[in-house]
C-alpha cells in the first residue's frame, strides 16, 4: 500500500514538473509545443485535470468517513472553487477564494 502512494506522488511530481519545464526546455517552434498549445488539443486540459485529481485524492477520503454535516465546508469550498474557476478562468483566484470559504465554513461549523 505504501509503494502505491509514493508511486502516485512521484507520477504527479513528474507530470507537474514536465508541464512547467517543457516550455523552457524546448524552442518556441518545436512541434511538441505546437501540438500542446493548438486549440482543441487534449493536452490543454492537463493543468486543470492535475488540480482536480489532486483535490479528489485529498478531499474524497475524509468525506467518505464523516457525518454529512461535517462535509458541508468541503462541498461548499469545492463548489465555490469550481464556480469561480469557471467564471473567471483564473485557477489561482478560484483556489484562494474556495479555501477562504472552506476555512470560514469550517470555523462556523466547529
Amino acid at each position: 500500500m505504501a509503494w502505491e502512494f509514493w508511486a502516485a506522488v512521484a507520477a504527479m511530481g513528474v507530470i507537474t514538473w514536465l508541464s512547467r519545464a517543457l516550455p523552457f526546455l524546448l524552442r518556441d517552434d518545436h512541434r511538441v509545443l505546437r501540438s500542446i498549445s493548438a486549440s482543441g488539443s487534449p493536452w490543454r486540459a492537463l493543468g486543470p485535470c492535475l488540480i482536480a485529481a489532486i483535490a479528489a485524492v485529498i478531499v474524497v477520503p475524509p468525506l467518505s468517513s464523516m457525518p454529512w454535516i461535517e462535509g458541508v465546508p468541503y462541498v461548499c469550498g469545492l463548489g465555490v472553487t469550481a464556480t469561480v474557476a469557471y467564471k473567471t478562468h483564473n485557477t489561482g483566484a478560484a483556489v484562494i477564494i474556495g479555501m477562504a470559504i472552506f476555512g470560514m465554513l469550517l470555523w462556523l461549523c466547529a
